[in-house]
């Protein structure tokens, strides 16, 4: 994954993290840092057992992210991992989840449009960082048979 994208995202979800949730700073970086790792793993996990449509899909913007199989299993793994962090509390951890998938999601699509790559499975597999042979493999009808073998 592209880490300097996920780092320019990190301001993004900052400043909307602390504005609508009032989260303080010391618990800022553990917070964008969960979120940030849900998301990614979620795309990978995703991506290895499904494809890459839904995933293109949303960072080109043809569909919306909000409600969106990817979005929902994010959601679920940040909200998860907030309720049984020994690291932060936070009263609320399903609204700071969705907020911040959304977030993430938002930004990736903004930057995607700035990048200027193709909205097509190279384009998207040069924003992120991904290997396009790698995809092309995972997308072809034996990658999908043996990523139904993988756990999510």
């Amino acid at each position: 994954m592209n880490e300097q994208l996920f780092g320019a995202l990190e301001d993004d979800l900052s400043q909307v993290l602390k504005e609508k949730f009032g989260i303080k700073s010391s618990q800022m970086r553990i917070l964008v840092s969960k979120g940030q790792l849900a998301l990614k793993e979620t795309l990978k996990n995703h991506i290895l057992k499904n494809g890459t449509k839904e995933a293109e899909d949303i960072i080109c913007s043809k569909i919306g992210y909000h409600g969106s199989l990817l979005a929902q299993i994010a959601i679920a793994a940040l909200t998860n991992d907030l309720k049984n962090s020994k690291e932060i509390e936070v009263n609320d951890p399903e609204s700071i989840s969705e907020t911040a998938v959304n977030t993430l999601f938002e930004g990736l699509r903004t930057r995607f449009e700035q990048s200027g790559q193709t909205k097509d499975t190279e384009g998207v597999c040069k924003f992120l960082g991904i290997d396009p042979k790698l995809l092309k493999m995972v997308n072809s009808p034996v990658g999908k048979f043996f990523g139904k073998f993988i756990k999510k």
